[in-house]
C-alpha cells in the first residue's frame, strides 16, 4: 500500500510495514497506511495510532488530535481533555472550561483569591483600592488621598477618612498642622 514498505523480494502485503508518521489501519482484509494527526509523529511499523505520539508541548486531545496548551498556561499531563492536560501559570486563572478555556491575570491593584472563575469571582481590590466596572471592564481604582479601604472593596463609599482627616466637599482633607479633630464632616 501507499507509504509502506517491504522487504526485498517479498511477494505478500503481510510484509508491508507503514513508513515513519504513518500507522497501520486494516478496513475489510485491505491494508492502508493512515498519516499521524498533526504534531504527531510515529515510528516505522507503527500499528495503531496509539503509536502516534505528541510532539513536545502537545497534548493528546479526547479526539486523538493533538493539540497546545492556552497561552499562560503549561502542560501538566500528556492526555486531554484541556482542562485535565493544561494548567494555567502562576498569578493566572482559568476562564472557562474545554476548548474555550483561558487564562487570565486579575487586573492590576487586584488580589487573585480563586484558581478558576471570572474577573469578578476570582480578582479582589488590594487594600486601599476599590472595584469600579466588572468582567473584563473590571479595575482597582486607588482610594483618594488621605483615605484608604479594606481589601476587596466594591466601592468608592469603602474608601474612609484615615485619623486626623475629615471630609470636605467629598474629598478627605487633613486637619491642619497643631490642630485636633472635633468631628469628621
Amino acid at each position: 500500500p501507499l507509504n509502506s514498505d517491504s522487504g526485498l523480494g517479498s511477494t505478500s502485503s503481510n510484509a508491508c510495514v507503514c513508513r515513519e508518521n504513518y500507522y497501520k489501519s486494516v478496513t475489510g482484509g485491505s491494508m492502508q497506511c493512515i498519516k499521524c494527526p498533526i504534531n504527531s509523529n510515529s515510528p516505522t511499523n507503527a500499528t495503531t495510532i496509539d503509536h502516534c505520539k505528541c510532539s513536545a508541548s502537545y497534548f493528546k486531545d479526547a479526539d486523538e488530535q493533538c493539540k497546545q496548551c492556552p497561552k499562560y498556561s503549561e502542560m501538566k499531563n500528556t492526555v486531554g481533555p484541556v482542562d485535565n492536560a493544561c494548567k494555567c501559570m502562576e498569578n493566572y486563572f482559568k476562564y472557562g472550561t474545554g476548548n474555550l478555556m483561558e487564562c487570565r491575570k486579575c487586573p492590576t491593584n487586584a488580589i487573585m483569591s480563586f484558581a478558576e472563575g471570572t474577573v469578578d469571582s476570582v480578582c479582589k481590590c488590594s487594600e486601599n483600592y476599590y472595584k469600579s466596572g466588572s468582567g473584563d471592564a473590571m479595575e482597582c481604582v486607588k482610594c483618594p488621598a488621605n483615605s484608604n479601604s479594606p481589601e476587596n472593596s466594591t466601592s468608592i463609599d469603602h474608601c474612609k477618612c484615615t485619623s486626623n482627616s475629615f471630609i470636605d466637599n467629598q474629598q478627605c482633607k487633613q486637619c491642619p498642622k497643631y490642630s485636633e479633630m472635633k468631628n469628621t464632616v
